[in-house]
């Protein structure tokens, strides 16, 4: 009777032992399947995080790229305009240079060979100088010069081939209204040496007095 009355307390205990330690694998279980379910809702945000800033990323590199694309357009409009005033400035210099010269050529063609053309160019000089008698002066004078050195070398070219742009005939009288008028009146005609010069500017024109030879 005391064996089995012992059995019957040792059978108990054992029965809440187990129980226990179930309750505490159960505890444990449920820790763990908490501790899996936060583990597993954070990388589900983290994911989403990741997610959302590539979008936000790529977002970005669009807006990017197209306002790169819309500087690139406004830039290329921007150097178009340029092109397209350069040639429109550059046609109205060519237009207003050929009239110019127009207007040139029909005025040396009006300039007969001798006293009556000398007498036009001088008339247009004067004109042109009413207020400035001394600078009249100083272009008659650099004309008289002209003329004495051809009539002392006649054979000597140098006397008779003036560049319209030298610095000193240009400063003198070529610039003015009826200098070269003068020439022309003189016998000189112009000849221009190939259409531009090494820079691309139009090439200079060389009046030339030909020798006459007396037969």
């Amino acid at each position: 009777e005391a064996a089995a009355a012992a059995t019957d307390v040792i059978e108990p205990k054992a029965s809440v032992a187990l129980q226990n330690q179930q309750l505490r694998k159960q505890a444990q279980d449920d820790l763990d399947a908490e501790c899996l379910k936060k583990e597993q809702e954070r990388a589900c945000i983290e994911a989403q995080q990741v997610i959302a800033a590539q979008e936000l990323l790529q977002k970005q590199l669009k807006e990017a790229e197209i306002a790169a694309q819309i500087e690139r357009e406004a830039l290329a409009k921007a150097a178009q305009a340029v092109r397209d005033e350069r040639a429109r400035a550059q046609a109205e210099k060519e237009r207003e240079d050929a009239e110019a010269q127009r207007q040139q050529d029909e005025l040396n063609q009006s300039i007969p060979v001798g006293l009556a053309g000398l007498e036009v160019a001088l008339g247009l000089l004067g004109r042109h100088f009413q207020s400035d008698a001394a600078t009249f002066r100083a272009a008659k004078c650099t004309l008289l010069v002209l003329l004495k050195n051809i009539c002392a070398a006649p054979d000597n070219a140098t006397f008779r081939h003036i560049n319209a742009a030298n610095e000193h005939f240009h400063r003198e009288l070529g610039q003015f209204p009826g200098g070269l008028q003068c020439l022309l009146a003189l016998g000189f005609r112009p000849l221009r040496q190939g259409s531009t010069s090494d820079d691309g500017a139009p090439a200079p024109v060389i009046y030339v007095l030909e020798v006459r030879t007396v037969q």
